[in-house]
């Protein structure tokens, strides 16, 4: 019997977009199989284990890193012994650079084995995030809390191996190299555009970016267009105080309605409410 795929929504816990817990376990663990609608870091310094990312079963030793991309599917097949920190934060506060550069990697890339030299300069930016997370209310905190996890992901992404494409990958290999350029063009465009466009951009076919987009990363075009342009829209409404009539014509749409529309269909919450959620948490 097929097990039922759940999303998990950000925590209740988290601050500003952000949450980071301590993992410490002296017994095996298992969990069921999930997405999640924002990015998962676990920083492993003691632990092993196997995950599974998208179907690809894959061995977890210590110190590492694992790397959960939002919306994929994944699972701890089983984890023991295991310490160290999870993170997860929310894709309108990272850069567009980092999250193009993660989304790149194959599931088999995603778990990154490290030596103690890495996960030392590593632990103790973590655990300047972990200190400022317990400490979450006081002046700056928020804005800390932000510029940490961000020095924290490029460090992370300065310790991922050279991509190698081997035989086995050739098929993909079309694939790979348009959808990644396909997501670098839209993290540099940051206005809503037709598939058309971007395709004349990389100077191929409609349909032929279609196909590559959808058979490398199971998601279409359209849906990676929207998806760069609500993270934008998260960061306009997170970082200004440009109205919603603004943000919308600053992305790009001739009606504030449609975009209103889009961003409550995608996040299942208003604009305004989103606004008011993270304000709130600031």
């Amino acid at each position: 019997m097929k097990q039922a795929i759940h999303t998990i929504e950000r925590n209740t816990n988290a601050y500003a977009g952000i949450e980071i817990s301590k993992l410490d376990t002296s017994k095996e663990e298992a969990f069921s199989v999930h997405r999640e609608d924002y990015f998962s870091l676990i920083y492993l310094l003691k632990g092993s284990g196997t995950v599974v990312i998208e179907s690809e079963k894959i061995a977890i030793t210590s110190p590492s890193i694992i790397i959960v991309s939002p919306l994929q599917t994944h699972y701890v097949e089983e984890i023991s012994y295991c310490k160290g920190y999870n993170i997860d934060i929310e894709n309108f506060l990272i850069p567009n650079v980092i999250i193009c550069k993660l989304q790149s990697l194959n599931p088999t890339q995603q778990v990154i084995t490290l030596d103690y030299k890495q996960i030392d300069k590593l632990f103790r930016i973590a655990d300047l995030l972990f200190e400022q997370f317990e400490n979450k209310g006081k002046a700056y905190t928020n804005e800390i809390i932000v510029h940490l996890s961000t020095a924290l992901l490029f460090q992370s992404i300065a310790n991922l191996p050279v991509q190698n494409i081997g035989k086995n990958d050739n098929v993909k290999t079309q694939g790979k190299i348009i959808s990644d350029s396909f997501k670098v063009l839209l993290s540099k465009t940051l206005k809503v555009q037709s598939p058309a466009f971007y395709a004349k951009k990389l100077h191929i076919s409609v349909s032929h970016l279609n196909d590559m987009v959808k058979s490398y990363t199971g998601k279409t075009s359209s849906f990676w267009i929207h998806y760069f342009i609500i993270i934008e829209a998260k960061r306009l409404l997170y970082h200004t105080n440009l109205t919603i009539k603004e943000i919308s014509f600053e992305l790009g749409f001739n009606e504030a309605s449609y975009f209103t529309r889009l961003f409550k269909n995608t996040t299942g919450v208003s604009p305004m409410n989103f606004r008011n959620q993270f304000c709130d948490m600031s």
